[in-house]
C-alpha cells in the first residue's frame, strides 16, 4: 500500500530530480506540492516549474507557495543563485496548462492533512517555513503526521554555507537549516515525528558516472528526458568538483527507509547570532530526533536505475566521480 506523501520544496536542480524519481515512485501516493519560498528559487518560479515538472510527469497535482520571508531572521540565498534555479540553469519545460492554488502553504497543508484518512508523509527539500508557519498556526496537527523527512543539518560534518558564501565564518551549518533556523527548531520541537537526513549522509552518495550514462541514455519518459537534459547540463558547468544530488538522495531514503539505518538523537538549532547561527547540534536537553546515519549506495543506484530506467544494465566504470554543483 503506497504512503500518502507531500513535498515542500524550494525548487533548487536537485529537487527537479527528487520530483522526477517521486513521480516514478510506487511506494508513494503523491498528494501535492508545497513550495518554500524562502529557497532557491522565487515564488512564483518556483511554482511554475513545479507545474511543468508535474505535467511533463502526467501527474495532475495541486501546487501552491507559502510566505517569502523566514519566520525569524532575514537569512537569504545569494540571488544569482535564486535567478539560475527560476530560469532552470537555462533548461526549457512546456508551460503548464494548470494554474496554481490560490491557497496560502500553511492552510493548504493542514486541509490536505486534515482530509487525509491516513497519517500524511512530508518530505521537506529546502527551508523548512511552510512546516513551521503550519505547526504553530495547527499544532494539533502533529498527531496527524505520519513522519517528516528533513533533508537538512549537519551534525559531524562541514556545513555547506561557504559554497555561496565564500566569506561566511559559519563553517557548521547547512543552507536548509540556516535560512529559517527558527522554522527548523519549531518543526524539531513540535512533536511531530522527524527523521533528519543531513549532509552526513547525502555526501557520501554522489552521482557517479555509471548513473550518469543511465540517465543520460535513451530515457523513457518526458520526465526522464528532462532529468537527462538536467544532469548533461550539470556536468558542463561542474567544474573540479564532485557533484551531489542531495535532494534524490533524501527522497530515496524516505521511500526505501529498509535500506537505511538510524539511530535517536536529541537535537537543537543553534539560535543565537554568530557564527554558528542554524546549526543543528546534539543536546541533553533537545527534541528527540530520528537521524539516517547510514544508506547501502548500492542499493541507491540499484534503486535509481530501477526507477528512472528500469531496462538498463549499466557497465562497470573505471572512471572517476561526476564534479559537484551547487
Amino acid at each position: 500500500m503506497s504512503t500518502p506523501l507531500i513535498i515542500d520544496t524550494d525548487c533548487a536542480f536537485d529537487d527537479w530530480l527528487a520530483l522526477v524519481y517521486l513521480m516514478q515512485c510506487d511506494a508513494v501516493d503523491l498528494k501535492a506540492v508545497t513550495v518554500a519560498a524562502t529557497g532557491e528559487a522565487h515564488a512564483k518560479a518556483g511554482v511554475d516549474t513545479m507545474l511543468r515538472l508535474l505535467q511533463l510527469g502526467g501527474r495532475e497535482l495541486p501546487v501552491t507557495s507559502g510566505r517569502t520571508t523566514p519566520l525569524r531572521g532575514n537569512h537569504r540565498f545569494p540571488l544569482f543563485v535564486r535567478l539560475v534555479m527560476d530560469f532552470r540553469l537555462g533548461l526549457s519545460l512546456p508551460k503548464s496548462k494548470r494554474k496554481p492554488w490560490h491557497v496560502p502553504a500553511r492552510d493548504f497543508l493542514a486541509n490536505e492533512i486534515t482530509a487525509s484518512r491516513e497519517k500524511v508523509t512530508l518530505l521537506t527539500l529546502g527551508p523548512l517555513t511552510n512546516i513551521a508557519d503550519m505547526l504553530l498556526e495547527y499544532p494539533y496537527l502533529a498527531d496527524k503526521i505520519d513522519m517528516i523527512y528533513i533533508m537538512g543539518g549537519a551534525l559531524h560534518v562541514a556545513g555547506n554555507l561557504t559554497e555561496m558564501l565564500p566569506k561566511t565564518r559559519n563553517r557548521w551549518a547547512e543552507w536548509n537549516i540556516y535560512i529559517d533556523y527558527y522554522a527548523a527548531d519549531i518543526v524539531l520541537r513540535s512533536g511531530a515525528p522527524v527523521t533528519l537526513i543531513p549532509l552526513d549522509i547525502t555526501n557520501t552518495i554522489p552521482l557517479t558516472d555509471s548513473l550518469y550514462h543511465l540517465l543520460t541514455r535513451e530515457p523513457q519518459s518526458p520526465a526522464g528526458d528532462f532529468a537527462a537534459r538536467l544532469v548533461k547540463r550539470l556536468k558542463r558547468l561542474a567544474g573540479g568538483r564532485t557533484l551531489f544530488v542531495w535532494d534524490l538522495v533524501a527522497a530515496v531514503i524516505a521511500t526505501q527507509s529498509e535500506h537505511a539505518a538510524f539511530e535517536t538523537r536529541r537535537l537543537r538549532v543553534v539560535q543565537d547570532a554568530g557564527d554558528y547561527i542554524g546549526r543543528v547540534v546534539e543536546d541533553a536537553a533537545g527534541n528527540v530526533v530520528q537521524v539516517c546515519s547510514a544508506f547501502d549506495a548500492a542499493a541507491f543506484e540499484s534503486i535509481v536505475r530501477e526507477t528512472f530506467h528500469p531496462k538498463a544494465i549499466i557497465e562497470p566504470s573505471g572512471e572517476t566521480d561526476l564534479q559537484e554543483v551547487r
